[in-house]
């Protein structure tokens, strides 16, 4: 019998939320204030963990027919053009995602409130079109 191992990241972003970003996240890092410099360590830490994932699990309910504005911010953190987004050699490209995705009710193609169904179309446009993230998602109807 073969045993796997390996280490498990858990991250509950309603206890332990990122923090929003603010236009500070915008500056040349060689200008940060300390202030600064600690949160882009904290979001390079973020970033850090996702491109060692060999696979990630999002749980991503519907809130008011967005994500949570934690996870929001977790994204915001983690997408840095030049690093993870915007480049053919992202560490990220390729690896595995599970979204599991919940809401009330059923938003499925076909149904009147399909044209509102904002969570999978806006994890596909983050995570495989901008992190280039192979990307699945498992959605309970009803």
């Amino acid at each position: 019998m073969t045993s796997l191992r390996g280490t498990v990241i858990y991250r509950d972003l309603a206890t332990n939320p990122a923090p929003h970003l603010t236009a500070d996240a915008h500056t040349d890092p060689a200008a940060h204030t300390p202030a600064q410099a600690a949160a882009f360590a904290h979001r390079l830490t973020l970033i850090d963990e996702l491109e060692n994932a060999d696979a990630v699990l999002i749980g991503a309910p519907m809130y008011n027919y967005s994500i949570p504005s934690t996870l929001k911010a977790w994204l915001d953190n983690t997408v840095l053009v030049g690093r993870t987004a915007g480049m053919e050699n992202s560490k990220l490209k390729g690896t595995p995602v599970t979204v599991a995705a919940s809401r009330g009710g059923s938003y499925a193609p076909g149904t009147p409130r399909e044209g509102s169904e904002y969570v999978q179309n806006y994890l596909t446009a983050v995570l495989a079109d901008a992190l280039a993230l192979d990307v699945n998602f498992i959605v309970p109807e009803l």
